[in-house]
C-alpha cells in the first residue's frame, strides 16, 4: 500500500520510532511505537488484542451468514 510505505519514509525522515503496517486480516493500518534501542513495541494503535478481536469477529461472522444461507 502505498500511503503506508509513505508514511513509513515519513517518520523516518523525523527520526521517530512509528511503524505503520497494513493489516490484510481487518483492512486496517496498525500504527506500531517503538523503542529506538531495543526495537521493543512501546503502544500499538489499534492493540493487538483490537486487532484479533476484530479478525475473529470477521470470521466467525462470515461462518454465521454462510451457515444461516447455505
Amino acid at each position: 500500500m502505498e500511503a503506508v510505505t509513505f508514511a513509513n519514509t515519513a517518520a523516518n525522515l523525523f527520526h521517530t520510532n512509528l511503524s505503520f503496517a497494513y493489516d490484510e486480516r481487518t483492512n486496517q493500518v496498525v500504527v506500531k511505537v517503538m523503542d529506538d534501542e531495543t526495537g521493543q513495541v512501546i503502544r500499538q494503535i489499534p492493540s493487538e488484542h483490537m486487532v484479533q478481536l476484530v479478525a475473529s469477529f470477521k470470521n466467525n461472522l462470515r461462518g454465521l451468514i454462510l451457515n444461516q444461507h447455505g
